[in-house]
């Protein structure tokens, strides 16, 4: 690709940012924004999101840029010839670590170049300023790379626009799985410009105090479980209740309000747990318990975080059995394809890349399927049928069985209680000493 590539719009660029904004609606069930109006116009911009979720990352950022980011990402995924000429087509472009091998590294120096003359011409760029993605819900150290860039940039360009620097929280429902959920915080920007003097004199201490304050304004936005002895109790237990502490401060009780209260249960457990200990321990004991009784009643918690009320009880079964035959011809339409994306996700040596993998094989796969069944000697009616109903269908059957096994869970624990069954009653015994622990956590921060 050509180096002009990057600094210009592409109309290719531009339409395929496009579809991937339509498959990214399709592929999450819900994509929430906030602080759009932080990122600033006409100025370079530097994107320095949290790294847990591979490309998904990248394209959260790049469906919400009114320019075209240049990415810089690992150069392992640039392995496949054919993945790296289309990550080059979206403008990700190859970093080089030690790992990759020394005679890589020269490599760099292109990659910088380009990134660093698309800040010299006004566009915008993003990097992981973690240097590496976890799985872990925790900010890791910032690596230099993002300061060192920034500054540079700003010390070629002068005082008289500001490099912005502007901290990307994402936040993931799940992981791995379709039709799940995802929120994007863009946060206020920090100008390079604040860092210029110190850099002319001291680059090593304007990259560290660049690090701590990018750090600090990361914090603001993301969820980061510091604990590393209760790490999985915070993180498992505020997944399970989270839902329990959305209502009592709003009224819409979205993807957004749950980061939210994701992100305050999460702290509160971080410090409260920092001096308390025989409270974690206890929380520990129960969340064991809960698991466990879960997977023996064949229970999703998601039914204690349903909606369901005795009055539309009955409409709600109506509406699942009628709804059952349309579900499955969705489901036998779309078998193939998701098969086949299924097998090449269960493949990924690395599992971050999971959903990366879910989404790219399925923006493929799936239109190629359905074009694939136009070719079929089918009436030409029939074939237009076909092209507008397969893909409605294969997403109604998904969130329908998706529906089913959560409102089977919930009867489960509605007919238990009414019931007076033992093993219902501690398991919602045990979810509530799970919830006052919480609340003695968020209460005493």
């Amino acid at each position: 690709m050509e180096e002009q590539y990057y600094y210009q719009p592409s109309r290719f660029y531009s339409i395929l940012k496009k579809y991937v904004v339509f498959a990214l609606n399709i592929f999450y069930e819900s994509v929430s924004v906030e602080g759009i109006e932080n990122i600033p116009e006409n100025v370079p911009v530097i994107f320095t999101p949290n790294h847990q979720n591979a490309l998904m990352d990248a394209l959260a950022i790049i469906v919400n840029s009114k320019k075209q980011p240049v990415f810089m990402a690992q150069a392992v995924i640039f392995k496949n010839p054919k993945v790296a000429k289309l990550l080059n087509i979206i403008k990700i472009i190859p970093v080089f670590r030690i790992r990759d091998g020394l005679d890589n590294l020269s490599q760099n120096d292109k990659s910088f170049d380009i990134v660093l003359n698309c800040l010299l011409t006004n566009n915008c760029v993003g990097l992981m300023p973690e240097g590496t993605q976890t799985d872990f819900q925790r900010l890791l150290p910032l690596k230099k790379g993002f300061a060192r860039l920034a500054l540079n940039a700003q010390d070629k360009i002068g005082e008289g626009r500001g490099v912005m620097v502007v901290p990307v929280g994402i936040h993931y429902r799940d992981y791995y799985s379709f039709r799940s959920n995802i929120h994007i915080t863009f946060g206020k920007p920090v100008d390079a410009r604040n860092y210029l003097n110190s850099y002319r004199q001291n680059p090593q201490k304007s990259f560290h105090d660049f690090k701590d304050k990018l750090s600090v304004e990361l914090r603001k936005i993301m969820v980061s479980i510091d604990s590393k002895e209760y790490y999985d109790v915070i993180k498992e237990t505020k997944d399970y209740v989270a839902d329990q502490f959305i209502t009592a401060h709003s009224q819409t009780c979205d993807f957004a309000d749950r980061f939210h209260a994701e992100k305050i249960i999460s702290e509160s457990m971080d410090i409260y747990f920092a001096n308390h200990t025989e409270i974690a321990e206890e929380l520990k004991v129960w969340l064991a318990e809960y698991k466990t009784s879960l997977n023996l009643l064949k229970i999703d918690n998601e039914a204690f975080c349903s909606k369901y009320s005795d009055r539309t009880l009955f409409v709600d079964i109506a509406r699942y059995l009628f709804f059952m035959p349309i579900a499955t011809i969705g489901l036998i339409f779309n078998a193939i394809p998701a098969l086949i994306i299924l097998y090449l996700a269960n493949n990924a040596k690395d599992n971050q890349y999971i959903s990366s993998i879910k989404f790219g094989a399925g923006a493929f796969i799936f239109p190629l399927y359905y074009l694939i069944m136009l070719l079929l000697p089918y009436p030409f009616i029939f074939k237009i049928l076909l092209l507008v109903l397969m893909p409605l269908l294969g997403l109604l059957a998904y969130d329908y069985f998706k529906g089913v096994k959560r409102f089977v869970s919930f009867l489960r624990v509605k007919i238990g209680l009414n019931n007076n069954n033992p093993k219902i009653s501690r398991l919602v015994f045990v979810r509530n000493q799970m919830i006052r622990i919480v609340k003695t956590c968020v209460d005493a921060i």
